[in-house]
């Protein structure tokens, strides 16, 4: 697991940033895209789950949800200048990311991520590195017209 400056605010506008200059196709529905992430069977929260287009004329588009104590997630994503809940029909590769703090934060440090603004704290990744990449965690998912459902169960490598 590889250690990262904390830029989750940074790392969003980008994202975000970058998915609303990479959607070509316009007219095209949004489809519901919903499931779950587990590690080890049990349930992740505050997983952020990106699914990346992977052939056709939408190839290279993002889209992302983030878990709840669940586990579970819905995928949205910026379309034709809209936020909107679900993502083109097509396949995409998937990754997930999570990070956790590698010190306990101070109560001043806290309450800065409260209000929304940016600290400069290391952290290092809670999950697997394979799941990190969308080009190696495994998970290729096709999405068609209508709901979708996606369960994705993470394991922890043997050692």
């Amino acid at each position: 697991m590889k250690s990262h400056t904390k830029t989750g605010i940074t790392l969003l506008f980008v994202l975000v940033l970058g998915v609303s200059s990479t959607i070509s196709g316009c007219g095209q529905r949004l489809e519901m895209v919903q499931g779950t992430v587990t590690l080890d069977g049990k349930p992740l929260e505050d997983v952020t789950v990106t699914f990346f287009a992977t052939e056709g004329k939408e190839q290279g588009t993002i889209a992302f949800g983030r878990t709840n104590n669940r586990g579970e997630f819905t995928i949205s994503m910026l379309y034709s200048k809209k936020y909107g809940k679900g993502t083109i029909v097509g396949k995409y590769a998937v990754s997930f990311s999570k990070d956790k703090f590698i010190r306990e934060l101070t109560a001043q440090e806290m309450e800065v991520i409260r209000q929304g603004q940016q600290l400069n704290i290391e952290t290092i990744s809670a999950l697997p590195e394979k799941y990190l990449c969308h080009q190696t965690s495994g998970f290729i998912v096709n999405v068609v017209k209508g709901k979708n459902i996606f369960n994705f169960e993470l394991e922890t490598p043997e050692e």
